[in-house]
């Protein structure tokens, strides 16, 4: 592992030493200075230029080489997700990963060992491009890399099931992940998840000094008119934000004991969470208990649970088209039904392909 990736670095050194605006553009750095490879045919982030089609694909094959080492050696993998209002009635956009030794995969707790930025190489992946959908598909499918993601529910949701979401902007085979550990849910339960903000506030003082505070993008208002909002190409303070949270996910398993002293129960529920994406039982059931909610919101609330709802509901019926019961197929037309009152009264419009407006 040490020397694939000492080869790897030295390779970036000398790409770097013969273009700078090829090295610059194929990768970026998160708020602590730790560097990403970019993995994008697009543009991608706002202040890069878009790679050639050879130097995107040795980029490519780097970041392939790079994942054979993560397998070979085991390695634990910190990940995240961007996109619009991930899970049931989103789109999934982008993808993060960054190794960790702050993770003990044979105990399932912190090693009590210290990061080293400068040893280890990140990947920013673009789920639009066809190579980084497969990619993070390698990934994510490995039983040799275990992954640690805060809150897995929608982005697992997605991997699984954007696959029949034709109008989405990142159109990817289904993905069965796999090792995977939603860390969330050793520090709280599957019906009352603990935030990351709360988290992060409840750490000793200056656990986070080193990193910039976790603010709440202001992005429901423009997804409450079915509208997009996670532009692409990116900001650089939005990417930044993305590649942060790897570092956020650190810190608390540095700094906080799971509440039964290890992520064993955590991985269970991950992998029943995993399961029962393969029916339709487990999203229903989310669906009619966000519709209690919805009698509880007003204004601006309500219609982005109302546009929840309708598109959760429309993407149940696209996943598991040949497995509803009439039964089933009722329920949820009856909840698109309910809130198309709300939608109307709003101008909203959310076509059956579950599209966003312009």
């Amino acid at each position: 592992t040490i020397w694939s990736e000492f080869f790897f670095k030295c390779h970036l050194s000398l790409i770097k030493t013969q273009d700078t605006e090829y090295f610059s553009a194929m990768r970026f750095s998160s708020s602590l200075n730790q560097s990403f490879l970019i993995i994008s045919k697009d543009e991608f982030i706002k202040s890069l230029d878009r790679l050639t089609e050879d130097e995107h694909e040795e980029v490519v094959m780097n970041a392939n080489q790079l994942i054979q080492d993560w397998e070979t050696s085991k390695t634990v993998l910190l990940a995240d997700f961007e996109g619009e209002n991930i899970g049931w009635g989103g789109e999934l956009l982008t993808a993060q990963f960054l190794p960790t030794n702050s993770f003990n995969p044979e105990s399932l707790n912190y090693t009590g060992s210290t990061r080293a930025e400068e040893s280890r190489t990140g990947l920013f992946v673009d789920a639009r491009c066809e190579q980084g959908a497969l990619l993070m598909k390698k990934i994510m499918e490995s039983s040799e890399i275990q992954k640690l993601i805060w809150g897995a529910d929608g982005d697992l949701s997605s991997l699984r099931h954007q696959c029949c979401l034709k109008a989405a902007q990142a159109n990817f085979g289904a993905i069965n992940s796999k090792n995977v550990i939603d860390v969330q849910l050793g520090f709280s339960t599957e019906s009352r998840r603990l935030g990351m903000p709360t988290m992060l506030n409840s750490l000793p003082y200056g656990a986070t000094s080193s990193l910039p505070s976790k603010v709440c993008k202001s992005m429901y208002e423009p997804f409450g008119y079915n509208k997009q909002t996670f532009p692409l190409p990116m900001t650089h303070n939005l990417a930044s934000y993305a590649v942060d949270d790897l570092h956020r996910i650190e810190v608390i398993l540095e700094n906080e004991q799971p509440v039964n002293g290890s992520f064993h129960s955590a991985k269970q529920s991950t992998e029943r969470l995993i399961t029962s994406l393969e029916t339709n039982t487990w999203p229903m059931d989310f669906i009619q208990r966000e519709r209690q909610y919805f009698s509880r919101k007003y204004g601006s609330k309500r219609r982005e649970k109302a546009v929840w709802i309708y598109r959760a509901s429309r993407h149940v019926e696209l996943a598991f088209a040949d497995k509803l019961s009439k039964n089933e197929l009722h329920v949820l037309k009856n909840n698109k039904e309910s809130m198309e009152p709300e939608l109307r009264q709003n101008s909203v419009i959310i076509p059956d392909n579950l599209a966003f407006s312009d």
